[in-house]
């Protein structure tokens, strides 16, 4: 062969093999896209329950589970080998914390008697804690509520308690918040320390005693309190002397238990008053607490505990939530006064008129807070969960909250697909709350599962604390007002678009305007929409019903109005007179209008308007049905809220209940079968507005899609998250998640771990690369590569030898 033709096979050899070559990365290339997947990295995650911590700990160390889903004290660790802890990664959180919370029975607005402090336990409501008679609650006196701080040594409770595993805390801003140096000196004014002082905490009990007993002399009244012979504290009903005795109800679930122990013991030593231990965990607790009248009287303190399971980047929620909504709420239900009521509903409304007044607010409503001892705060817990360092990879936490908000499922890798995820019950139970969106997920445990199977409009930044977008988008927030000088209110310059929409909860449907509306800021919003969990594509009907359900139920318009609950007033009420206007723009964009601005950040501004739809309106729709007209099956009467008793119904209505179940599909298929537009005759109009009404043919492919999916699943839990619930059993206390890979979904896989800062994804070390989930494709293209590149070897080896 000569030299011309060894030149042209070599150009031929490599044009061909090029062109092959080509072809051949094509292919890898085009599978990727077309294998790449949405949703999250996980296919699956089971739910199990541990009743023992130091039991669920061991199970992530021998790999039986993946992550123990309770941030434990240090103390569970300690017994741990260095080997047995080389097997984990242990992921901090500070977001837990404790509080003592009194029962202010017999206070001002909170009494059934003329007399301060008195309470009369009648007709067995005590139950089994209290017999019928009269009886001296000493803490309906708000002296004696705030000299529970000094008697609390915080530090020596954290040392026996907590194993030194915590800070001393002393309002509802946390030692760990980025805000707490604005705050700590404001306890050495009121002269707080972490050491206590009981002797000064003696003398304002005896003070507060002494006080007590003129007021009721000079009332007329025949009680009477003193110490007897021993010291111990007594009391006169009217008709004997007897010991006062306080029930105080401590969980036992965790370290609480020797924080009740503790503080316990100081009372009757310090303050001479018999304590009667009353240990239970939450099943008992939370229902006597959260559940009874505290008229009743069944208890007088409680070890509560609480999880903040997000990033908090100002102090205001926190402040609004434990001084202000708490009480209104019974959590537990107390007396706001006048003044903490103002400021509590500045801070909700934000309605402050610029940073300087802000902090102000925050720091007036915590002084006010912890002089009316609304609860005591006690610790910031410093607590870990444990994770298994071989299995898992790349799950997101919290600065301060570790794994209890959003991000880490939504990221967390495992070899295999599959997450073990134990949650922690002395109990035994998956979770105690209903699942329902609107007044119920009321415990971390149900609380901690529902938010993987639904998604967000916007979420607080697992670092910063920042709102950030994740279904709901917003650029430039346009912005225009005044503030009236003299009542401080903001006054909006903004035109509000006439053809701009409102819902009217007396007409009860949605309206125009129309012209001279005025409002402080406009803000844009675009959804991500995808196909809900059961197939239905969202659209702009499910955030107009979602809006419209909470403003109808936020008022009580009409005699007897079926459609009015106090505990959604409580929250929604002064929050839909701000909203001066919606248009929709068009099928994925509306724009806000409305007076709340929060001058601080305009992403919690723009926070504020986001209404973001987490179930279809469908599923709203039966269990509305349920709770105003009862179970068409069962004949139960369902309520939206946990107080369902309080308010004369028979269950708090739950998604996954099977029994309420029963009655959903029940209503489904009546719908469905009827054709009925208008379920009921009063039912308000909540997605009907313009070219965005759903249609017949809409309508009746959701009550189809509603009951197949009843069929299937057993429950209505139907969501646009990254999981769906795949199935649960309260028996042996399983629930399992399975991935949601509907390619409408937004994100693909590894989104949320590429668009989160990398120092947020614990990553105990670089694993190898995990093998091809499918061989390449060995066709003849394949095969032509590989003999071209031979081809050129050989002919690259021949001519370098020849050189």
């Amino acid at each position: 062969m000569g030299k011309k033709d060894w030149k042209k096979l070599l150009v031929t050899t490599m044009v061909i093999a090029v062109l092959l070559t080509c072809l051949y990365v094509m292919i890898p290339e085009m599978t990727v896209a077309q294998e790449e997947e949405k949703g999250p990295p996980l296919d699956k995650i089971i739910w199990t329950v541990e009743t023992d911590q130091e039991v669920g700990i061991k199970k992530v160390v021998a790999g039986d589970i993946d992550v123990f889903l309770w941030s434990s004290p240090w103390k569970f660790y300690e017994g741990l080998t260095e080997e047995e802890l080389e097997k984990i990664v242990v992921i901090k959180a500070a977001t837990g914390i404790w509080c003592i919370e009194p029962n202010w029975a017999g206070a001002i607005g909170l009494n059934e008697t003329p007399y301060p402090a008195i309470v009369n336990v009648s007709g067995g409501e005590g139950g089994d804690f209290r017999e019928d008679g009269i009886y001296f609650n000493p803490f309906a006196i708000r002296e004696i509520r705030y000299a529970l701080n000094w008697l609390i040594n915080r530090e020596e409770l954290i040392e026996t308690a907590l194993h030194g595993s915590g800070a001393p805390m002393f309002s509802a801003v946390q030692p760990s918040h980025p805000a707490n140096s604005t705050f700590y000196p404001l306890y050495g004014t009121l002269g707080l320390a972490a050491e206590g002082d009981p002797e000064k905490s003696r003398q304002m009990l005896d003070d507060a005693l002494v006080k007590i007993n003129d007021t009721w002399k000079e009332m007329g009244a025949p009680y009477r309190v003193r110490r007897n012979a021993e010291g111990w504290l007594e009391f006169y009903d009217g008709t004997q002397w007897k010991e006062v005795v306080i029930n105080f109800f401590m969980r036992t679930e965790d370290e609480r238990h020797e924080e009740g122990l503790y503080v316990a013991n100081l009372i009757e030593t310090k303050w001479k008053i018999k304590v009667a231990e009353q240990e239970y965990d939450r099943t008992i607790c939370i229902p006597t607490v959260y559940g009874t009248d505290p008229l009743a009287y069944r208890w007088d303190l409680y070890t509560a505990g609480w999880v903040s399971m997000a990033e908090e980047k100002y102090p205001d929620d926190s402040l609004v939530w434990y001084y202000w909504l708490c009480p209104l709420l019974g959590y537990p239900r107390g007396v706001v006064n006048e003044t903490i009521n103002e400021l509590g509903l500045k801070l909700y409304l934000g309605t402050y008129v610029n940073e300087t007044d802000f902090w102000e607010t925050c720091k007036k409503l915590t002084l006010m807070g912890i002089q009316e001892g609304y609860r005591i705060f006690t610790a910031e817990c410093w607590e870990y969960f444990a994770v298994n360092k071989e299995r898992v990879h790349d799950i997101a936490f919290g600065v301060m909250s570790g794994l209890w908000p959003i991000w880490p499922f939504r990221t967390t890798t495992t070899p295999d697909g599959v997450l073990r995820v134990a949650e922690f019950s002395a109990a035994g139970s998956l979770f105690m709350s209903a699942w329902n969106p609107v007044l119920g997920f009321m415990d971390v445990y149900s609380e901690v599962m529902w938010r993987y199977v639904r998604d967000y409009g916007a979420y607080p930044h697992p670092k910063t604390g920042d709102y950030t977008p994740i279904r709901v988008k917003w650029e430039e927030i346009e912005k225009n007002y005044e503030i009236n000088e003299t009542t401080g209110e903001f006054v909006g310059k903004l035109t509000v678009p006439s053809d701009a929409i409102v819902y009217n909860p007396v007409t009860n449907r949605w309206e125009e305007v129309g012209s001279g509306k005025t409002a402080c800021v406009k803000i844009t919003f675009d959804y991500l929409f995808s196909n809900w969990h059961h197939g239905i594509p969202m659209d702009m009907s499910d955030v107009l019903a979602s809006i419209a359900f909470y403003w109808e139920w936020a008022f009580n318009d009409t005699v007897g109005d079926l459609f009015y609950h106090p505990d959604i007033e409580y929250y929604y009420a002064d929050v839909f007179p701000l909203y001066k206007g919606i248009r929709i723009v068009d099928n994925d964009t509306i724009e806000m209008y409305g007076d709340y601005v929060n001058v601080i950040d305009d992403n919690e501004t723009a926070s504020f308007y986001i209404n973001w739809p987490v179930i279809p309106w469908e599923v709203r729709t039966v269990m509305e049905y349920c709770v105003v007209n009862g179970g068409p099956l069962t004949r139960k009467t369902y309520d939206w809220s946990e107080e369902y008793a309080v308010y004369g119904k028979d269950e708090w209505i739950d998604m996954i209940n099977p029994i309420h179940v029963s009655d959903f599909l029940a209503v489904a298929e009546k719908i469905n079968e009827t054709g009925a537009d208008l379920y009921y005759w009063f039912k308000p109009n909540y997605t009907r507005y313009g070219d965005y009404t759903p249609t017949d043919d809409e309508c009746k492919a959701r009550w189809e899609a509603l009951i197949h999916w009843i069929e299937e699943y057993e429950h209505i839990c139907i969501s646009n998250g990254p999981f769906i619930l795949k199935k649960w059993d309260p028996v042996k206390r399983y629930l399992e998640m399975e991935a949601f890979r509907d390619p409408t979904y937004p994100f693909a896989k590894d989104y949320w771990k590429n668009v989160l800062p990398s120092e947020q994804l614990a990553n105990p070390y670089v694993a190898p690369p995990p093998p091809p989930t499918k061989p390449v494709p060995w066709t003849w293209i394949g095969v032509g590569v590989g003999v071209a590149v031979v081809v050129i070897a050989v002919v690259a080896v021949v001519l370098r030898k020849r050189a």
